[in-house]
């Protein structure tokens, strides 16, 4: 799986989710879908964690 991962994403993102919705647990990729998922929004956690980043009260 690993290597699928690095050669063509889409399928792997593909066979991933079939596993998922066969509850295939122990086929997954689950370091690279980790990886993924923590990499799917990460400026806006920043956004959230750094308080100077939030609108003052008066600009909302």
């Amino acid at each position: 799986m690993s290597a699928t991962y690095k050669a063509d994403f889409n399928l792997w993102i593909e066979q991933i989710a079939q596993l998922l919705r066969s509850h295939r647990w122990h086929e997954v990729d689950i370091e690279h879908l980790i990886e993924e998922v923590e990499g799917l929004c990460p400026y806006s956690v920043e956004l959230v964690l750094d308080e100077d980043s939030l609108p003052e009260a008066s600009d909302i």
